[in-house]
């Protein structure tokens, strides 16, 4: 089982981080033709993005993956009434963002640029994206996770070198970005397309009715705050960071830019816990639905795996951050963007507790559940945010976040509706307690004399490798001789 979940995730991170490693050798290229202002646009267009993302598919989604596992003999069916739906809403969807990007950034780019611009923003949005990202359900749900490598690796170099060509040898600055951007989705939108609507044989169609479809998006709805997850989290701070910029230029364009390149670390951390939940999630759903007295064991115990590795792979990190940001970044102007890193890196190590808790609530039909707990995240963050960014500027954004980190992992525990369909006792105090511990403890080390650093590293390193040989073997192999009571039949 272990091996099973290692192996998969170790494969979505190579197909992810191959063009991403390769893209973070040429940052200190690239980077001597860009500017803080430019990261600031870049990510502020995508927390703008974000605004709207969680009404993207009006929480179809679920009703993908419900028809795939209970309906097996005709889920093709509907899910081609699916995507003659969300197509047509595809449309209304991106004339919105359209409509709000133009009015949020006609001030910051260039009048001779605005239009292609939106057009390689949109057009993504509208058409390319939800292809691929059916498709992606497809392949993950039949266990067919070498295509999705090889898609997301075609994907990733294609940006990679775009980026370098067009910034070093055609003079783009920002644009660069959104031009190579466009280029990959259009690439995506290609393979993806061909596998779902030829191999798989999906296609849209227009047998549904506008009642029926009004139907499922009612149930689906409250699934949409769950979505507003990661933009109220990840991305909604660039907002009220831009709000103030706009007021009373507290914080600078500047400063928001150095916010974008540290929260790009912690984004690497989060792209290898997503590659993780990708692998995780169908195989916690196979668990709850397992019947025997050994599932609810296996789920404590990969959660806690998970969550452990989280945190010293996190800290490590965290430890060297200073050196990466200079090294990737030699403009002076950048450097001080490795103090705001630590606890944006740390606090993704949320992850393992908030899949293995919303997972089964959402196999448990309640996802209202769910939404409150978002809800509450984000509308905190929001709030936080609004008080600590005008005190403190991007450096009560970070704080917030890292809070906000906490609702979202830790909270569910503590209301007792959700925390009776958790699949064994997580002791959620212990490991906050120890979150908070380490996460401090990053915060204060990445300033320390490398000496220093070097002993820590080296005893984590030395603590992790005794834990492994004296107790970590025993808990590893406890969890690889558990067999599913579906495996068993």
């Amino acid at each position: 089982m272990i091996r099973k979940i290692f192996a998969q995730s170790l494969l979505y991170f190579v197909a992810s981080y191959t063009p991403m490693l390769a893209n973070l050798f040429l940052l200190p290229i690239i980077n001597q033709y860009l500017s803080p202002e430019d990261y600031a646009i870049f990510g502020l267009t995508f927390g703008y993005i974000g605004l709207l993302q969680g009404f993207s598919d009006l929480g179809m989604m679920q009703h993908f993956q419900d028809t795939f596992f209970k309906e097996p003999a005709t889920y093709k069916v509907q899910w081609s009434k699916f995507l003659g739906f969300l197509r047509l809403y595809r449309l209304l969807y991106a004339l919105v963002l359209a409509l709000l990007l133009f009015f949020l950034f006609r001030t910051h780019i260039d009048p001779s640029e605005i239009g292609w611009y939106l057009v390689l923003v949109i057009i993504p949005v509208a058409f390319f994206d939800f292809t691929k990202g059916i498709a992606m359900r497809h392949c993950q749900f039949r266990q067919d996770h070498r295509r999705v490598y090889a898609g997301t690796l075609m994907s990733g170099l294609i940006t990679v070198v775009l980026t370098y060509v067009l910034i070093v040898h055609g003079g783009l600055t920002y644009m660069a970005w959104f031009v190579s951007a466009f280029a990959a989705k259009l690439a995506e939108y290609v393979y993806y397309g061909y596998y779902l609507h030829v191999t798989a044989g999906i296609r849209a169609s227009r047998g549904w009715t506008w009642k029926e479809m009004g139907s499922l998006v009612r149930q689906a709805l409250p699934l949409v705050p769950k979505k507003y997850a990661n933009y109220l989290v990840s991305t909604s701070d660039r907002a009220v960071l831009d709000f103030y910029r706009a007021r009373t230029q507290f914080p600078t364009m500047g400063d928001i830019g150095l916010y974008n390149v540290a929260y790009n670390f912690a984004n690497y951390f989060g792209n290898f816990q997503g590659a993780v939940t990708t692998v995780m999630s169908p195989i916690l759903y196979k668990l709850f639905a397992d019947k025997s007295r050994e599932a609810p064991d296996l789920v404590r115990r990969i959660t806690l795996l998970w969550f452990l590795f989280s945190l010293v792979a996190a800290f490590l990190v965290c430890l060297w951050t200073r050196e990466l940001v200079q090294f990737l970044f030699p403009k002076a102007a950048f450097h001080h963007a490795y103090t705001l890193a630590p606890l944006l890196i740390m606090g993704w190590c949320h992850r393992p507790l908030n899949v293995a808790l919303f997972d089964a609530a959402i196999f448990h039909g309640k996802n209202t559940l769910t939404m409150k707990v978002v809800l509450l995240a984000g509308v905190s963050n929001v709030l936080m945010n609004l008080v600590a960014v005008p005190l403190w500027g991007v450096e009560g954004a970070m704080f917030t976040s890292f809070l906000t980190y906490l609702i979202l992992g830790f909270v569910g525990f503590y209301m007792p509706r959700i925390r009776s369909l958790s699949h064994g006792n997580h002791r959620p105090e212990i490991l906050l307690a120890l979150m908070l511990l380490m996460s401090c403890a990053a915060y204060v080390a990445v300033g320390l004399p490398v000496a220093w650093r070097l002993c820590i590293t080296a005893l984590f390193s030395l603590g992790a490798a005794g834990w492994f040989l004296t107790r970590g073997k025993k808990v590893i192999a406890s969890v690889n001789r558990i067999r599913l009571a579906q495996e068993q039949a």
